[in-house]
Protein backbone atom coordinates (compact mmCIF):
# COMPACT_ATOMS: atom_id res chain seq x y z
CA UNK A 1 0.00 0.00 0.00
CA UNK A 2 3.20 2.53 0.17
CA UNK A 3 2.40 3.15 -3.62
CA UNK A 4 -0.53 4.79 -3.14
CA UNK A 5 -0.97 8.55 -1.44
CA UNK A 6 -4.26 7.51 0.82
CA UNK A 7 -3.45 4.73 2.91
CA UNK A 8 -6.39 2.33 4.37
CA UNK A 9 -7.11 2.50 8.09
CA UNK A 10 -7.46 -1.33 8.09
CA UNK A 11 -5.91 -4.35 5.79
CA UNK A 12 -7.36 -7.81 6.19
CA UNK A 13 -5.63 -10.87 5.31
CA UNK A 14 -7.21 -13.68 3.26
CA UNK A 15 -5.72 -17.14 2.16
CA UNK A 16 -7.99 -19.04 -0.30
CA UNK A 17 -5.08 -22.00 -0.52
CA UNK A 18 -2.21 -22.64 2.10
CA UNK A 19 1.19 -22.77 0.50
CA UNK A 20 2.53 -25.83 0.79
CA UNK A 21 5.75 -23.83 2.40
CA UNK A 22 6.77 -20.18 3.45
CA UNK A 23 3.99 -17.80 2.68
CA UNK A 24 4.64 -15.79 5.59
CA UNK A 25 3.07 -12.37 5.65
CA UNK A 26 5.83 -10.26 7.87
CA UNK A 27 3.86 -7.33 10.21
CA UNK A 28 6.44 -5.40 11.83
CA UNK A 29 5.91 -1.77 13.93
CA UNK A 30 7.33 0.36 11.36
CA UNK A 31 8.45 2.99 13.63
CA UNK A 32 10.89 0.47 15.22
CA UNK A 33 12.07 -0.17 11.60
CA UNK A 34 12.41 4.19 11.19
CA UNK A 35 14.08 4.30 14.34
CA UNK A 36 16.68 1.42 13.48
CA UNK A 37 17.19 2.81 9.73
CA UNK A 38 17.47 6.24 11.44
CA UNK A 39 20.52 5.29 13.20
CA UNK A 40 22.42 2.77 11.14
CA UNK A 41 21.99 4.65 7.84
CA UNK A 42 21.10 8.38 9.00
CA UNK A 43 22.29 9.50 5.53
CA UNK A 44 19.75 7.67 3.87
CA UNK A 45 16.77 8.21 5.99
CA UNK A 46 17.65 11.74 5.58
CA UNK A 47 17.67 11.73 1.63
CA UNK A 48 14.31 10.01 1.73
CA UNK A 49 12.75 12.50 4.22
CA UNK A 50 13.98 15.19 2.19
CA UNK A 51 13.22 13.92 -1.38
CA UNK A 52 10.27 11.47 -1.08
CA UNK A 53 10.35 8.59 -3.69
CA UNK A 54 8.39 7.92 -6.88
CA UNK A 55 7.28 4.30 -8.18
CA UNK A 56 7.27 3.70 -11.78
CA UNK A 57 6.20 0.66 -13.35
CA UNK A 58 5.94 -0.56 -17.34
CA UNK A 59 2.15 -0.89 -18.23
CA UNK A 60 1.71 -2.73 -21.71
CA UNK A 61 -1.18 -2.14 -23.36
CA UNK A 62 -3.32 -5.25 -22.40
CA UNK A 63 -3.93 -6.48 -18.79
CA UNK A 64 -1.07 -9.06 -18.41
CA UNK A 65 -1.89 -11.14 -14.76
CA UNK A 66 1.92 -12.10 -14.67
CA UNK A 67 2.73 -8.64 -13.94
CA UNK A 68 2.63 -6.98 -10.45
CA UNK A 69 -0.16 -4.61 -11.19
CA UNK A 70 -1.68 -6.77 -13.89
CA UNK A 71 -3.15 -3.72 -15.35
CA UNK A 72 -2.40 -2.81 -18.58
CA UNK A 73 -2.83 1.03 -19.56
CA UNK A 74 -5.31 0.98 -21.44
CA UNK A 75 -7.27 -0.43 -18.71
CA UNK A 76 -5.78 1.59 -16.05
CA UNK A 77 -6.87 4.58 -17.83
CA UNK A 78 -10.01 3.53 -19.22
CA UNK A 79 -9.43 4.40 -22.79
CA UNK A 80 -7.01 3.49 -25.51
CA UNK A 81 -6.18 6.79 -26.82
CA UNK A 82 -3.28 7.68 -25.24
CA UNK A 83 -3.70 11.65 -25.08
CA UNK A 84 -6.46 10.84 -23.23
CA UNK A 85 -4.32 8.39 -20.61
CA UNK A 86 -1.80 11.35 -20.81
CA UNK A 87 -4.94 13.10 -19.26
CA UNK A 88 -6.10 11.23 -16.89
CA UNK A 89 -3.03 10.25 -15.78
CA UNK A 90 -1.78 14.34 -15.52
CA UNK A 91 -4.96 14.47 -13.02
CA UNK A 92 -3.57 11.80 -10.90
CA UNK A 93 0.03 13.69 -10.71
CA UNK A 94 1.66 10.57 -12.76
CA UNK A 95 3.97 10.86 -15.23
CA UNK A 96 3.72 8.23 -18.87
CA UNK A 97 6.30 8.18 -21.15
CA UNK A 98 5.58 5.88 -23.90
CA UNK A 99 7.91 2.80 -25.01
CA UNK A 100 6.35 0.83 -28.52
CA UNK A 101 3.39 -0.32 -27.33
CA UNK A 102 3.99 -0.09 -23.20
CA UNK A 103 3.70 3.27 -20.92
CA UNK A 104 6.24 3.84 -18.27
CA UNK A 105 4.31 4.75 -15.68
CA UNK A 106 6.10 6.93 -12.81
CA UNK A 107 3.85 8.06 -9.67
CA UNK A 108 4.62 12.27 -8.80
CA UNK A 109 6.88 12.51 -5.57
CA UNK A 110 5.47 11.35 -2.17
CA UNK A 111 6.84 11.35 1.41
CA UNK A 112 9.32 8.65 2.05
CA UNK A 113 8.14 9.00 5.87
CA UNK A 114 4.22 9.30 6.95
CA UNK A 115 3.58 10.22 10.54
CA UNK A 116 0.02 9.21 11.43
CA UNK A 117 -1.53 10.24 14.81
Amino acid sequence: MAYVPDFPTKLFFFCDEEPGAGGETPIVLSHIIYDKMKEKHPEFVAKLEEHGLTYSDIAHDENDSSTFSGNGWKSAFKTDDRKVAEERAAKLGVKLEWIGNAAKVTSAAMPAIRTVE
